[in-house]
């Protein structure tokens, strides 16, 4: 969420944050992991992205964040499910599961 307001991110390199967040040495990183959950660890991503910050542009974490925006959600449901809008993919995604 963060990220669509073009802030870069610092965080632990485990979880749904290395699928959401574009690390080094992505073409267009968004930004900077750390391994262990430690003061030092956190320190040394800090060191990092200091390194590399004109790497991390605002431009890059608003586009990556794009790839989570409701629009494309909506998009992608309808083609998986062959249908033309939301209403009638809604429609269809609660017939499925009833």
């Amino acid at each position: 969420e963060a990220q669509s307001c073009g802030p870069p991110v610092i965080a632990c390199g485990r979880g749904a944050a290395t699928e959401t967040i574009r690390g080094q040495p992505h073409d267009s990183p968004t930004g900077v992991f750390f391994g262990a959950q430690t003061p030092h660890a956190v320190v040394r991503a800090l060191d990092d992205f200091e390194a590399h910050d004109t790497k991390i542009t605002a431009k890059a974490c608003r586009e990556n964040a794009l790839r989570f925006s409701t629009a494309r959600f909506d998009s992608e449901i309808r083609d998986v499910l062959g249908l033309a809008d939301v209403r009638t993919a809604n429609s269809a995604l609660v017939a499925r599961a009833t």
